[in-house]
């Protein structure tokens, strides 16, 4: 019994003494510089459509969204659909109340 608590007393001297040397090789990555807020407008995706636009597709995912505030409802893509350029299908309805393709 005396060895056992002799060997777990060297195994934790071991560990700790391990563990603080690690850290000490181990330098922590230096910290990311802030990112700047851009004036440009965000990245256009399928996802969050052009702006001032109502209906948009790309071919293969087309989305949908009444107001331009609104978070747009969009359908899920094919299996095998190979994406095109963005299109606006729809734009927002103008002052007088029209909408224009």
């Amino acid at each position: 019994m005396q060895r056992f608590r002799i060997a777990m007393l060297v195994l934790a001297t071991v560990l700790a003494v391990g563990h603080t040397q690690a850290d000490e090789l181990l330098p922590l990555p230096p910290d990311r510089p802030a990112q700047p807020q851009s004036s440009e407008p965000k990245e256009t995706s399928v996802h969050t459509g052009p702006p001032q636009c109502l209906r948009w597709s790309d071919n293969c995912v087309s989305c949908t969204r009444t107001d331009i505030n609104d978070k747009p409802a969009c359908s899920n893509i094919g299996p095998a659909c190979q994406p095109g350029p963005l299109q606006c299908l729809q734009t927002a309805p103008a002052e007088n109340g029209k909408t224009t393709p």
